[in-house]
C-alpha cells in the first residue's frame, strides 16, 4: 500500500477519476482499490465520515471478491479512522483482525504495520508497557525487512511513549532518528509528526526557542498537506509553550484555534487535550473558578475517547482549582483520583501531582493551583 504523504486535493481528484473509470468498466477490484485510497486521503485530511464510508465500501468489495490481502489492508485503514475519532475499542478489534489476516498470509510487513497500530492504541489508552512491546516488535520486523519508512514511524511512536513516561532524553533521540529517516525518504507527513514530537519534548525541558522552531515547522507542513488534526496538535502545543512562557494572550488565541479544529474533525481525545491546556490559562491568570469549569468540561471528551491520561490531567487541574478556592475536600478527592490513574499507567505527571497532594493533605491554608 502506498504511503499517502503529499498533495491530497490532487490525489483525491485523480483517485475519483480512476474510480469513475473502473466503475464504467465494471472492474470491481479496481473500484475497491480506488475507494480504499480515497478513504485513506479522507482520513489523513480529517474527513472521517467520508473516509469511513469509502473504506466500508472497499471492504465489502474485497470481501465479495475473496481478496484477503485487500481485506487486511482496509481493516487497518478503518482502524485508523476509529482511532482518530476516539473509538479505541473498535480500533483494537480492526487492527487485531488485520494482524490475524497478515499472519495467516505470511505478509510480514503487514504484520509490522498492524503491530505498530496496536502499539499506538495502547499508547492512547495508557498501557505504556504494552505499547512499547508492540512497537518494538514492529520495529524489529521493519528492521529485518529493511523497511525504512516503517522504522521511522515505529521510532516516532516509541519516542512518544518515552515522552509521556518522562524519559525526555530518550524521546528526543528517537524523534531525531525518526526525523532523519523521514527527511531522507522525503516523507513530509512523517517529518511533521516528528517535529511535533520534538517540539513537545523541547517545551518540557525548557528549550523554548527550539520548541517554537520545531512546532512552527510542523504546523507549516501540516497546513501544506491539508492535515487539520496535525494543525490542531501543533497549535495546541504552541499554545502550551506560550502559557509556560507567560504569553497568555497569544496562548489563548492559539488554543482556541486548536479547539475549533479538533471539534471540526471530531477528535475527542484531541479536544480533551486542548481543554486541559486551556484550563491552565485561567488557573494562571483569571483565577481558579474559571479554570475549574474548563477542567470539568475536559473530562467529557476524555471519557468518550477512553483516554486515562487526559482524564487524570482534567482531574488534577480540577483538584488544584478546588484547593485554591478552599474546597479542600473536593480538591483532595480529585487529586487522589488523578494520582491513582497516573501511577497505574506510569505517567510522568505522577510525581508532581503526588507532591501537591501530599502538601494539601498536610493542611496548608493557602495553596498554589498552578503547580
Amino acid at each position: 500500500m502506498r504511503q499517502v504523504t503529499g498533495d491530497y486535493p490532487a490525489a483525491a481528484d485523480q483517485l475519483q477519476r480512476s474510480l469513475d473509470l473502473y466503475t464504467e468498466l465494471g472492474n470491481r477490484l479496481g473500484q475497491a482499490n480506488a475507494r480504499h485510497e480515497i478513504g485513506r486521503v479522507r482520513q489523513v485530511t480529517g474527513d472521517y465520515p467520508a473516509a469511513g464510508d469509502q473504506l466500508q465500501q472497499a471492504l465489502d468489495l474485497y470481501t465479495d471478491l475473496g481478496d484477503r490481502v485487500g481485506r487486511a489492508d482496509v481493516l487497518q485503514s478503518r482502524g485508523r479512522v476509529e482511532m482518530a475519532t476516539g473509538d479505541f475499542r473498535a480500533a483494537v478489534d480492526l487492527f487485531a483482525r488485520s494482524l490475524d489476516l497478515y499472519t495467516d498470509l505470511g505478509i510480514r510487513v503487514g504484520q509490522a504495520n498492524a503491530l505498530s497500530e496496536l502499539g499506538r492504541v495502547e499508547l492512547a489508552t495508557g498501557d505504556y508497557p504494552a505499547a512499547v512491546d508492540q512497537l518494538q516488535r514492529s520495529l524489529d520486523l521493519y528492521t529485518e525487512l529493511g523497511n525504512r519508512l516503517g522504522q521511522a514511524n515505529a521510532l516516532h511512536e516509541i519516542g512518544r511513549v518515552r515522552q509521556v513516561t518522562g524519559d525526555y532524553p530518550a524521546a528526543a533521540d528517537l524523534f531525531a532518528r525518526s526525523l532523519d529517516l523521514h527527511t531522507d525518504l522525503g516523507n513530509r507527513l512523517g517529518q511533521a509528526n516528528t517535529l511535533w514530537g520534538l517540539g513537545r519534548v523541547r517545551t518540557v525541558i525548557g528549550d523554548f526557542p527550539g520548541a517554537a522552531e520545531a512546532l512552527h515547522r510542523a504546523h507549516a507542513l501540516y497546513t501544506d498537506l491539508g492535515n487539520r488534526l496535525g494543525q490542531a496538535e501543533a497549535l495546541q502545543d504552541l499554545g502550551r509553550m506560550r502559557t509556560v512562557t507567560g504569553d497568555y494572550v497569544t496562548a489563548a488565541h492559539l488554543l482556541q484555534r486548536s479547539l475549533v479544529l479538533v471539534r471540526e474533525v471530531g477528535n475527542p481525545q484531541g479536544e480533551a487535550e486542548v481543554l486541559n491546556s486551556t484550563g491552565a490559562l485561567p488557573a494562571l491568570s483569571a483565577g481558579p473558578g474559571e479554570a475549574l469549569a474548563v477542567f470539568r468540561e475536559a473530562r467529557r471528551p476524555a471519557r468518550a475517547a477512553g483516554s486515562p491520561v487526559d482524564e487524570a490531567r482534567a482531574l488534577e487541574g480540577a483538584g488544584r482549582a478546588l484547593a485554591a478556592t478552599e474546597d479542600r475536600g473536593g480538591g483532595l478527592a480529585d487529586l487522589r483520583a488523578a494520582v491513582a490513574v497516573y501511577r497505574r499507567i506510569g505517567a510522568a505527571e505522577a510525581a508532581g501531582a503526588a507532591a501537591f497532594l501530599a502538601g494539601l493533605e498536610d493542611g496548608p491554608d493557602v495553596v498554589d493551583a498552578t503547580g
